[in-house]
């Protein structure tokens, strides 16, 4: 799968990675995005929604290999993604669970 450097960036702007103190989804950041992205990224936040809530008992109830399984799984479903994107997701994983 070719990665999608528009998708990913605005992965990124929307969760606020490298601008902001703690992730978010801020629909402003990216409304200058084309349509095919923005309906791209309200798919990738709907898995996100879907995707975060993990049975936390398969991990020993930790939040590294939480995060682990987070990404593996995000991974697999979206492989058009960079890996400025998935650290982004990754980021607000861990702070949605802290």
């Amino acid at each position: 799968m070719v990665v999608d450097a528009a998708l990913s960036q605005a992965v990124v702007q929307l969760i606020g990675k490298g601008r902001s103190a703690t992730p978010g989804e801020s629909w402003g950041a990216v409304e200058s995005t084309s349509d095919a992205v923005r309906r791209d990224l309200e798919e990738i936040m709907r898995d996100y929604k879907t995707l975060s809530q993990i049975d936390w008992a398969s991990v020993d109830n930790d939040l590294i290999r939480g995060m682990d399984l987070f990404k593996e799984n995000f991974s697999r479903l979206h492989p058009e993604l960079d890996s400025a994107a998935f650290d982004a997701l990754e980021w607000k994983f861990s702070w949605d669970w802290r």
